[in-house]
Formats: C-alpha cells, sequence, structure tokens
C-alpha cells in the first residue's frame, strides 16, 4: 500500500521507558491498535488519566471565568458559556490529547485517537481530504500519514512540530472521525511593532460530511489552541440538557465547497440543523 513506504519498514514506540520494536508493519491499522492495548496495559490509571511520578502529565483544569486568564483566550461570548476548560500533558500530541480526554475519558489514549482518524483518513484520502492544489497532493498525504503514524512522545523540538494536531486538515477528520460538530478556539498574539499587540480570536466550527449520529449534535468536541497549546474545553449545559446559549462560531470556509463537490458522500448537510436554532 501507498503507506508502507512512509514506516520505513520498522518505527519505535516509546511506552513508560521502554522501546517497543515494530516488525515490518503490513497492516498499519493492527499494528497502530497494538500500540494502543500495549500502553494500555503499561499504565495506571489516575482520575482518567496516567499516573506518573512527572507532573506535567497530569490534566490541569481550570473553573474560575474570572480568575483565569485562559476562559479569555477562548473569545466564546458570553464567557459562562463555559463550564471548565482542561489542559493536557504539553509534550506535543496534546491536540490528540484533548480529543482522548473527551472521547475516551482521559488523555492518556490519544494514539487510540490518532488510530482511529487513521482509519477514516485513509478512507477518504482522494475525495473528501484531498488538497485543492494538485501539486501538493502526494506531499500532504505524507505528511497527514506520518502525523498519525507517529508514536513520538515529546515531539516539541522543530522537527517534531508537523506531528501536531494541524487547525487546517485535521479538524474535518475528527469531525467525521467521531461523527459530532468540532469547535476550533484560536488565541493568536501578533506584534505589530513595540508595545502594540493585535489579539486575534478565529472560532471556526466543522461538520461531519460523511455521516453523523443526531444524539452527537449537541455534544460537539471544543478545542483551544492558545500559545501553541491545545486544550479541552467543556461548554456549559442548562437544567434541561441544552447546551447554554453563545455566539456560534463560523462555520469553516471548505465546508460548502466539499458538500457540493462530493454528493455520492455527502448525503445531508448537518450544519442546517445547528445554525437553525436560536
Amino acid at each position: 500500500m501507498y503507506y508502507e513506504a512512509m514506516l520505513d519498514a520498522e518505527f519505535y514506540v516509546f511506552l513508560g521507558g521502554s522501546k517497543l520494536k515494530g516488525e515490518t508493519a503490513k497492516d498499519v491499522g493492527e499494528y497502530l491498535m497494538l500500540c494502543s492495548t500495549e500502553a494500555l496495559e503499561k499504565t495506571k490509571k489516575y482520575d482518567g488519566c496516567i499516573e506518573t511520578k512527572n507532573s506535567n502529565y497530569r490534566v490541569e483544569t481550570y473553573r474560575d471565568s474570572k480568575t483565569d486568564a485562559v476562559f479569555r483566550w477562548t473569545g466564546i461570548t458570553p464567557i459562562d458559556a463555559i463550564a471548565a476548560i482542561h489542559s493536557v500533558c504539553a509534550d506535543g500530541n496534546y491536540g490528540f490529547r484533548a480529543i482522548s480526554f473527551y472521547i475516551y475519558k482521559g488523555q492518556s489514549r490519544w494514539i487510540k485517537v490518532k488510530y482511529d482518524m487513521f482509519e477514516t483518513y485513509l478512507k477518504y484520502c482522494d475525495t473528501l481530504y484531498k488538497p485543492v492544489m494538485e501539486n501538493t497532493v502526494e506531499y500532504e498525504k505524507a505528511k497527514m500519514i506520518k502525523r498519525l503514524n507517529s508514536r513520538k512522545s515529546p515531539c516539541l523540538n522543530e522537527e517534531g512540530l508537523p506531528l501536531w494536531v494541524s487547525t487546517f486538515s485535521c479538524p474535518q477528520v475528527i469531525a467525521d472521525t467521531y461523527q459530532r460538530p468540532v469547535i476550533i478556539l484560536s488565541y493568536v498574539e501578533n506584534m505589530l511593532k513595540a508595545g502594540e499587540i493585535r489579539i486575534n480570536h478565529e472560532p471556526q466550527v466543522f461538520f461531519p460530511l460523511v455521516h453523523t449520529d443526531l444524539r452527537n449534535a449537541k455534544h460537539p468536541i471544543t478545542l483551544l489552541l492558545a500559545h501553541d497549546h491545545f486544550y479541552y474545553v467543556k461548554l456549559k449545559r442548562v437544567p434541561t440538557g441544552r447546551l447554554k446559549k453563545f455566539i456560534k462560531p463560523v462555520l469553516n470556509m471548505d465546508h460548502k465547497r466539499l458538500f457540493r463537490s462530493n454528493p455520492d458522500i455527502c448525503k445531508e448537510n448537518y450544519s442546517v440543523l445547528y445554525y437553525s436554532r436560536k
């Protein structure tokens, strides 16, 4: 298969300080699942997270919208629509860890998240996820495959940057994998000149293009990217179970183009349900 070249015949996975050697990976899916299983067997759970002597692996939770600055980074209005913000391990895999924290109730299954996304990506890499620019197709495909196959932790240096969750290419894959909306919140500081900083908030929402369980429409995955770190944002609910009202993020710019270009795959426009609600 085309992705075998990315594996260089064998690659290594570091789990709990030990090195697990992978033989030639003919079936990447099975190998990645093995990695996930091995990782879980080698770790003890503590409050839904990996128990370790290194406190960096603990999830830090912020709940006070008045004193915790991270609430202001979200750009969500009103700010009391946020119940809590969870900061996962800062090892470079924080985007995948933040997803794991919500989907699997703990950050330790970030390898499983990559496996889930990898399966989805392979199904639609030549259709939904194909880049617009033809001359970048193979490059972007190879980059995504490398990102989702990587088990490197930490990956914080310059070489590790391509392994992070990309807010450009990953959100749609996440939405299609877990069949629910994905809200991306961004906090970016741009220095215009000495002493002058412009802050950009760029909230976007991505909807599943393939299929969604309608029950998941009210349970989005909400991620905040701020200061090169991903956080999981838990939105507040009212007593009836609905999300507390807040100004909705804009629909991502590629949604309509992808929906119209792939009629055989995209049967329902789930964004209509979201934006029709008052």
